[in-house]
């Protein structure tokens, strides 16, 4: 959510809930791609939270469009 500007898309606006609930999915799919025991599997932290990383989780968000909710491989 930091890479859009809110205050653009309005409080609770259609454009700002679509937005949160887009994001809310990929962070969702990250999460279970990840859940695992900590000790021998450590997520990627470093990678997943990268501003890089960041901007492509973003790109994924298209205003106009939702995108179904993808399991991990």
């Amino acid at each position: 959510m930091s890479r859009f500007d809110l205050a653009d898309l309005g409080h609770n606006s259609p454009e700002y809930l679509h937005t949160f609930a887009e994001a809310t999915k990929l962070a969702y799919a990250a999460r279970l791609q990840y859940a695992s025991d900590r000790e021998p599997s450590p997520p990627p932290l470093d990678r997943l939270l990268s501003e890089k990383q960041l901007g492509r989780e973003a790109a994924k968000i298209k205003r106009q469009q939702a995108v179904p909710l993808q399991s991990p491989p």
